[in-house]
């Protein structure tokens, strides 16, 4: 999965929603990690910012991203052949 700019069009939201959710509902992370996930890649936010909504450093916001993205990454396949069909 990369890592999504707010500058990304409806159809890549949206699929990368999907497939965020995807991953929420095999337990491939945490609904907080994921949280995290869409705030930084989906919704652009700075990560000073959310680190703020979560109440965690900023280093923490982005080892929860890295972290989330490699454990992802190995469930790509699934991930986007789920999303495409819902």
């Amino acid at each position: 999965m990369v890592p999504l700019s707010s500058q990304t069009s409806t159809d890549e939201d949206v699929s990368a929603r999907a497939i965020l959710a995807r991953a929420r509902s095999l337990g491939l992370a945490t609904t907080e990690s994921l949280g995290i996930m869409e705030r930084v890649y989906l919704d652009g936010l700075p990560t000073m910012r959310v680190a703020e909504l979560y109440a965690i450093s900023p280093d923490a916001v982005r080892r929860r991203c890295s972290d989330t993205v490699q454990r992802l990454r190995t469930h790509r396949s699934l991930l986007v052949s789920l999303a495409q069909a819902a």
